[in-house]
């Protein structure tokens, strides 16, 4: 899904470029804008997951789940959104100027 949104936004790179934007700057906002959306999203799981395990408990009588378990789960998100998003960032920050004013 990144490397369809970042080929999506040529344009806007190119403008971005074009106005004194640095290739880490660009890389650096795919990687913050992608863990905003992945911390939003574990966060909204990691939630779902203890009051899904607390409802469990009182109607199963299962086992409560361990909070390490919980937050690894939320770190390896993390990590791994942000592995994913790399290389089409990278292919973003490479984005010439030029593409700017060129009509697509």
């Amino acid at each position: 899904m990144t490397s369809f949104w970042v080929s999506q936004r040529t344009r806007q790179i190119g403008v971005r470029r074009a106005l004194g934007a640095r290739r880490i700057d660009i890389l650096r906002h795919f990687q913050i804008e992608n863990l905003l959306i992945a911390g939003g999203g574990s966060a909204v799981g990691a939630l779902f997951a203890v009051g899904l395990n607390a409802w469990l408990m009182t109607h199963v009588e299962m086992a409560r789940l361990p909070t390490p378990c919980v937050a690894l789960g939320v770190l390896v998100m993390l990590v791994l959104g942000q592995a994913a998003v790399l290389v089409p960032a990278r292919r973003a920050s490479r984005v010439p100027p030029v593409v700017a004013t060129r009509s697509v």
